[in-house]
C-alpha cells in the first residue's frame, strides 16, 4: 500500500473520531418532540410533562404547528414551546451532566409569539451549576408574523466547572401573558477541540500539496512506494 494512501487512511479514521467527539447531544427532548400533541399542551409548574424538562414560575405550553392560534413552522420537527404558558410566564431548566474544564456549544431557535406579544417578547438565558453562572444573557424576537416566525438561531459558549450543569430560559414577560417566546431545537455539545481543526489543516495541507506537485516529483514517490 503506497504511504499516502496509508496516510489517507490514518488520518481519516482520526478525523471521524475527533468530529464524532464533538456531536454527542447532551440535552434530553431539545426539540419539545415529546410528548405528541396535535394542537398544544398547557403546563403548569411542577407538572413533569416534559420530564427531564422543569416547568417553573406560572407555565408554559407546548405547541403543535397545528396550535390554531399561531401559524408557523416550527425550527425543527413539528412542535415547540411557548414561554407564557396559559396560566402566564413560565421556565424551563435541565440539568445535564459534564465535564470540568470542557468547553461547550449552547444553541437554540427562538421566535416570537405574534399574535399575544406583537411588540416583542424578551427571555433571560442561564448556564449554571452549584457554584455560579456559567453563561447569562437576554434575547428579544419581534420578527415573527402569521406564517413566517422567523426563527433566530441563539449561539454561546461556556466552560463547565462541575459535574453537572443546568440549561435555564425564563420568560421576561409581565404577569398575565400568554405568549411570548417560543423556543425549539435546545441544543448542548462538546465544543470542537483545537486537535479538530488541527487535523483538518494537514488534510487540506496534504490534498493542496499532492494536487501542486511537479508531475516528476509525484511520479518518483509513487515509483519508490
Amino acid at each position: 500500500m503506497k504511504t499516502q494512501s496509508k496516510f489517507a487512511i490514518v488520518f481519516t479514521a482520526a478525523l471521524a473520531a475527533a468530529l464524532h467527539s464533538t456531536s454527542a447531544a447532551i440535552i434530553t427532548n431539545g426539540s419539545f418532540e415529546t410528548p405528541d400533541t396535535t394542537t398544544f399542551i398547557a403546563i403548569s409548574a411542577g407538572q413533569n410533562t416534559l420530564a427531564p424538562w422543569v416547568v417553573g414560575l406560572t407555565g408554559v405550553d407546548l405547541s403543535d404547528v397545528n396550535n390554531g392560534f399561531v401559524i408557523g413552522a416550527a425550527y425543527d420537527g413539528s412542535q415547540y414551546i411557548d414561554l407564557d404558558g396559559s396560566p402566564g410566564p413560565g421556565q424551563l431548566t435541565q440539568a445535564f451532566a459534564t465535564t470540568p474544564g470542557q468547553l461547550y456549544d449552547v444553541t437554540f431557535a427562538y421566535a416570537n409569539n405574534y399574535v399575544n406579544q406583537p411588540g416583542g417578547a424578551f427571555a433571560s438565558v442561564r448556564l449554571f451549576d452549584g457554584l455560579g453562572d456559567r453563561l447569562n444573557d437576554t434575547i428579544t424576537h419581534s420578527g415573527s408574523s402569521s406564517g413566517s416566525l422567523n426563527w433566530i438561531l441563539y449561539s454561546g459558549q461556556f466552560t463547565a466547572v462541575l459535574s453537572t450543569t443546568s440549561f435555564e430560559i425564563t420568560s421576561l414577560s409581565q404577569p398575565g401573558s400568554q405568549g411570548g417566546i417560543l423556543l425549539d431545537a435546545v441544543a448542548v455539545q462538546n465544543a470542537p477541540e483545537p486537535a479538530s481543526a488541527t487535523l483538518l489543516l494537514l488534510g487540506a495541507a496534504l490534498c493542496f500539496h499532492r494536487r501542486r506537485a511537479p508531475a516528476s516529483e509525484r511520479n518518483a514517490s509513487s515509483e519508490t512506494n
